[in-house]
């Protein structure tokens, strides 16, 4: 189980509310304070390690809202707790319409549970999601979600580096306890044999000097000699011993298939190879994410995206290979390149939500105007992640991004009506709505959008750049030149002044000349 060894009162804080959660919950109130009320006394439950009543009143209250991913996350949770493995991860697959780390942070607890070795494409799945999971900045959950990872597939040096992770960023948190602990109660095999031979080079080193000690001269240079390679063979072992506790391993690939780190790309198994070894070819898949993870914590996602490259080559009918080189490419500033490996992402099994909203920034992002074509890519992106499970939500985000693009009012009409009753107080979704008032030339309810902006975690540097951009446009001088209402009622006052003037103008001309008087006689 993803908590085991924690005890009932650790365990418990890995369901304690992220923010984020809390917002998430008042909006399930809104729904249904029944369901509300059924999350409340499940995590009663939970603090008191009532793992079955809880899992029920959350199956309950996800009766009530099946759209919310803050249900179906602790669902997930409390799922694995409980060995459920299958239903969990069909639970966190809800919940990662969410789109937060913490929603990934739990698929991956998921994917790990069991107690057997995953299969490659569920361990490919954990790797994009912890990856993901990097989107909150500064938090302990990729680190965690890696660690988890690491843990299960025994790989020492990805555990050391998540560990060191989870030591800078959250010190006190529980999963770092836990994978501490988890460090020091299963040292490496490495580590083991170090210490046997350390010891039982002690124990040639006390024989030795004992001998010495006891026995003539005649005997003392082989004994000093056995004294002096006893000697060196265990300050040689508590040293390695000492650096493979405190110091990640050599680097090693956990399968036998080699990778060509010059170019990954040009050697990859045969299909005739991975079919007649597919553990093995797992364990390559694994190593060439491995070193792409390597490469990305130092910020170098140019070497990143050989591996990623290399990866959707191995699996060309897999998403995440295609998905982690659209981001580095985004990351390197190439558009283009990001776009057509992302586009192809779409196509394939195991696209997230996440693969279609990254294609949405790229498409946006262009300099220029969108194309017709263009235009058409996206809405079909659009349809086929709102046909999906809780895909409403992510695909309106999807077209307001569009309509803001193209200065297109119905869409943003048609987008922010979903985000208003999904997302009602994100700051996404008020700059949506503060586009759609722009465009429609409300300046009043573009500043009524933003004071409630100033509410949320958005920064202060970013609601001025509205606020600006709202002053700026809704002076009255500009407004016939912004406002087609204002122009054309300008236009229709000139109009009828010049009417009024030629009619005036004619009356002048047409009256008769005034009566002239008769002269006096």
């Amino acid at each position: 189980m993803v908590l085991a060894g924690l005890g009932v009162s650790g365990r418990a804080q890995a369901f304690v509310r992220h923010p984020v959660d809390d917002r998430e919950l008042a909006s399930v109130r809104e729904g249904s304070a029944v369901a509300a009320d059924a999350y409340g006394q499940a995590e009663q439950r939970i603090r008191a390690g009532d793992w079955v009543g809880a899992e029920q009143l959350l199956a309950g209250a996800r009766e009530l809202n099946k759209d919310s991913f803050l249900l179906a996350r602790r669902h997930c949770q409390v799922l694995t707790e409980l060995g459920r493995r299958e239903a969990a991860i069909a639970a966190c697959k809800v919940a990662l319409s969410g789109m937060t780390a913490m929603d990934e942070r739990a698929y991956v607890g998921a994917l790990m549970s069991g107690g057997k070795l995953v299969e490659p494409k569920d361990l490919a799945d954990a790797v994009h999601a912890a990856t993901n999971a990097k989107r909150l900045q500064g938090q302990p959950f990729s680190d965690a979600a890696f660690c988890e990872i690491a843990h299960h597939i025994g790989d020492d040096a990805m555990f050391t580096a998540c560990l060191t992770g989870l030591e800078k960023n959250a010190a006190g948190y529980f999963e770092t306890k836990r994978w501490l602990n988890a460090r020091r109660s299963a040292p490496s095999l490495f580590v083991v044999g170090w210490l046997v031979l350390a010891a039982f080079a002690l124990f040639s080193l006390g024989h030795a000097f004992w001998g010495w000690f006891r026995h003539p001269p005649a005997r003392a240079r082989k004994s000093g000699t056995v004294a002096l390679f006893a000697f060196a063979l265990a300050f040689g072992g508590v040293c390695a011993a000492r650096h493979a506790l405190a110091d990640a391993p050599p680097p090693f690939q956990l399968g036998h298939f080699p990778i060509n780190h010059e170019s990954p790309e040009s050697h990859i198994p045969t299909t005739e190879q991975r079919n007649a070894d597919p553990l093995e070819f797992g364990y390559f898949l694994q190593d060439l994410s491995a070193e792409a993870l390597k490469a990305e914590r130092k910020n170098d996602y140019r070497k990143a995206l050989k591996y990623w490259r290399a990866s959707a080559k191995a699996v060309p009918d897999e998403a995440v290979g295609f998905s982690h080189a659209c981001r580095a490419y985004q990351i390197l500033g190439e558009r283009e390149n990001a776009i057509q490996y992302c586009a192809y992402a779409l196509k394939l099994h195991g696209v997230t939500t996440e693969d279609y909203l990254r294609f949405s920034e790229l498409m946006v992002a262009s300099p220029t105007d969108l194309t017709q074509a263009e235009i058409r890519d996206m809405d079909t992106a659009i349809e086929h992640l709102r046909e999906q499970a809780n895909g409403a939500p992510p695909a309106a985000v999807m077209e307001c991004q569009l309509g803001v693009k193209i200065e297109d009012e119905a869409r943003l009409a048609r987008c922010t009506a979903v985000l208003a009753k999904s997302a009602p107080n994100d700051p996404h979704t008020l700059t949506f709505q503060w586009s759609l008032a722009m465009k429609r030339h409300d300046y009043g309810e573009a500043r009524t959008l933003l004071t409630s902006m100033a509410k949320t975690p958005m920064t202060g540097e970013a609601i001025e750049t509205l606020r600006a951009a709202t002053e700026k446009a809704s002076v009255w001088w500009r407004r016939p030149f912004t406002d087609a209402r204002y122009g054309f009622g300008l236009a229709a006052l000139i109009g009828l002044g010049v009417i009024w003037v030629f009619r005036k103008r004619g009356q002048f001309r047409d009256a008769p000349p005034p009566p002239t008087a008769s002269p006096v006689t």
